[in-house]
C-alpha cells in the first residue's frame, strides 16, 4: 500500500511537471530545450514555429535555431540560418551576450550579403524617386544609408563601390527630403473631413484588397532580397528544362502564395513551392504606399545551376 502511495505520487508530480511544460510559449520550451543541450528537439520545435511566426517572435526562433546548428557542430547550416536573419533584416544586431563564435557568424553574413542587398535597396529607392514618389525614396535612401553604416560593414564601406553609393544615397537623400510636401497644418488635420461618397468608399476598399502586376500603370514592382531556389534533384537533359511559377508578394515583402504555371518536374515542383515561402522582397508599391503584387517568374534549369528570367 505504502509503495502504492509512493507510485501515485511520483505520476501526479509528472503530470504537473509536464502540464508546467505544456503551458509554456512554444518559444520558451525552446529555449529551456537549448539551455539543458536537447538541440535536436529544439530544432525540431523551432522549425514548426517559424513556418506559423511572423515578427520578433520568428527573428529569435531563428536565431536560436541557428544556435543549435552551431552547438551540433553543423556549421554549414548555421551559417545558412544566419544568412536567413540578416535576408529577413540587413540591419540585424545579434544580442550583446552571444556566443563569439555566432557573432563572427554574423559579421561574416553581413560583409557577403550586405553589398548586394544594399545595391538593390538603392535602386528601388532610385526607381521611387524617378517616379516622384519622394516619401518612399527618401526612406528607401536612408536605409542604405543605414546599412552602409553598419559596424561590420566599416571596412567594407570605405571602398568602391559602397562608398560611391553612400554618397549618392545621400544625396538623393537630401533631394527627396526637400521634394516631400510639408505636412499639412494641424487645424486643416483636426478638420472633420467630408464624407465619402459610397460609390468612392467602395473603390477604395476594392484598391486596398487588389493585386497588382507588371500590366498595371503607376506600380513600382517588388525588389528580390531573398528569391533561392532549390538544387534540381536528377540529372537534367541536353538543352535544360524551363518552367515558371507564379507568386502573390504581400504588403510586407512575404510570399502569399505560390503556384507553377508551368510544371518542371512534379517532385521539384513541391520544392520550388515550398521554399517560395521564405522568399522575401521589398514589396511592390503604388503612390508610395505597400500593394500586393503578383509575380511571374521563368526558370530555367541547366546543370549544376537553376536560374531565372
Amino acid at each position: 500500500m505504502k509503495l502504492l502511495k509512493i507510485v501515485l505520487t511520483c505520476v501526479v508530480l509528472l503530470l504537473a511537471g509536464a502540464a508546467r511544460v505544456y503551458a509554456q510559449a512554444p518559444l520558451d520550451v525552446a529555449r529551456d530545450l537549448y539551455a539543458t543541450a536537447d538541440y535536436e528537439k529544439a530544432l525540431t520545435l523551432l522549425d514548426d514555429l517559424i513556418s506559423r511566426e511572423m515578427g520578433p517572435k520568428r527573428q529569435e526562433a531563428e536565431l536560436y535555431r541557428a544556435l543549435c546548428f552551431l552547438a551540433l557542430g553543423k556549421r554549414d547550416d548555421a551559417d545558412r540560418a544566419v544568412e536567413t536573419i540578416v535576408q529577413r533584416d540587413p540591419l540585424y544586431r545579434a544580442p550583446e551576450d552571444i556566443a563569439p563564435r555566432m557573432r563572427t557568424a554574423f559579421g561574416d553574413a553581413k560583409k557577403r550579403l550586405l553589398p548586394t542587398i544594399i545595391q538593390q535597396h538603392y535602386n528601388a529607392a532610385k526607381a521611387a524617386f524617378d517616379a516622384k514618389d519622394f516619401g518612399t525614396a527618401g526612406e528607401g535612401f536612408q536605409r542604405v544609408l543605414d546599412a552602409i553604416n553598419d559596424p561590420d560593414m566599416k571596412h567594407a564601406a570605405s571602398q568602391s563601390p559602397l562608398v560611391d553609393l553612400k554618397t549618392l544615397a545621400s544625396g538623393f537623400r537630401d533631394l527627396s527630403v526637400q521634394a516631400t510636401p510639408a505636412p499639412p497644418p494641424v487645424a486643416a488635420i483636426l478638420a472633420t473631413p467630408p464624407p465619402v461618397p459610397q460609390v468612392q468608399a467602395q473603390s477604395q476598399a476594392v484598391s486596398a484588397s487588389r493585386i497588382y502586376s507588371s500590366l498595371d500603370s503607376g506600380v513600382i514592382p517588388p525588389v528580390v532580397i531573398m528569391q533561392e531556389f532549390p538544387k534540381y534533384p536528377g540529372r537534367v537533359p541536353q538543352g535544360g528544362i524551363l518552367g515558371a511559377v507564379d507568386i502573390v508578394i504581400d504588403q510586407t515583402g512575404s510570399v502569399e502564395s505560390a503556384s507553377m504555371q508551368t510544371p518542371v518536374l512534379s517532385g521539384y515542383d513541391a520544392m520550388i513551392v515550398q521554399a517560395a515561402r521564405a522568399w522575401r522582397y521589398q514589396p511592390a508599391r503604388v503612390n508610395g504606399q505597400p500593394v500586393k503584387f503578383r509575380k511571374s517568374i521563368r526558370i530555367t534549369v541547366v546543370p549544376d545551376r537553376v536560374g531565372t528570367n
